[in-house]
């Protein structure tokens, strides 16, 4: 069994919460877009172009969540075999997660 240190364990829970907060907005931020280009596209047909547009960028949200969770793992040694985190800095990694 491998042995974790706390601090990494929590770096580790911080890049989950990075990728969830980040898909849950991306999640509500694309079927307010998606909802308003319908209603847009139902009125004028030049509008679909720009309503495709607008529904694709609250996806870089997620992306961005995602990077942030990737530098976090890398960060802590989880995906650089560097040693592990203190517990305050694991602390620190869900705050900068949940940000």
């Amino acid at each position: 069994m491998v042995e974790i240190a706390l601090g990494t364990a929590l770096a580790a829970i911080g890049a989950g919460v990075a990728i969830g907060f980040a898909g849950l907005g991306s999640g509500l931020g694309q079927g307010m877009a998606a909802a308003g280009s319908v209603g847009a596209v139902a009125e004028d047909n030049d509008m679909f172009a720009r309503g495709i547009i607008f529904s694709a960028l609250p996806e870089t949200q997620a992306i961005y969540g995602f990077l942030i969770a990737i530098l976090l793992l890398v960060f802590s040694g989880l995906l650089g075999g560097g040693e592990g985190l203190s517990t305050t800095a694991g602390i620190v990694a869900i705050g900068v997660g949940a940000s």
